[in-house]
């Protein structure tokens, strides 16, 4: 993954932190994050913001992006069809991390709608992957069995 094919907002001056990635809503893009990423930079000039697209094609809104495939409001195997779309997730912010020299304690997740959704599992499969996640009109797909060992923020 090089970061210039993710859209971005990095500081001006020194290495990034806290890193911040916007998960959009299905049947949208990154664009539909800009400015709640926008505001953000503005709280925490230092840090690297970034707003990927899904990585699957929304079959629903022609041209628009999603993070796993499946019709808004459909239920039906949800718990599969997200973790089907964990993997290529958890390897972008992997990388990301990697790249950007941040920790994954130092990670958030902002996701909106199919966004916070994916956000909510990756905290709970993965919990040694992201500090904290903000969850703007989402909810788990799988309620957790235990405590999340990120902060979560359902907004």
């Amino acid at each position: 993954m090089h970061l210039d094919s993710v859209l971005h907002l990095m500081p001006r001056d020194g290495a990034p932190s806290p890193l911040y990635v916007y998960l959009h809503g299905a049947g949208a893009t990154a664009l539909a994050m800009v400015q709640v990423a926008d505001r953000f930079a503005q709280a925490y000039p230092q840090a690297a913001h970034l707003l990927p697209d899904g990585f699957v094609a929304d079959d629903a809104v022609p041209g628009m992006r999603a993070w796993f495939p499946g019709e808004v409001g459909d239920d039906s195997c949800l718990a599969e069809r997200v973790a089907s779309s964990l993997p290529a997730l958890v390897e972008f912010l992997r990388d990301a991390q990697r790249q950007l020299g941040v920790t994954p304690l130092a990670t958030a997740l902002d996701g909106f709608s199919q966004g916070a959704i994916v956000a909510l599992e990756i905290a709970q499969a993965h919990p040694d992957l992201v500090g904290r996640v903000v969850a703007f009109g989402g909810r788990y797909a799988t309620l957790p069995s235990a405590s999340p060992k990120a902060v979560i923020h359902m907004v």
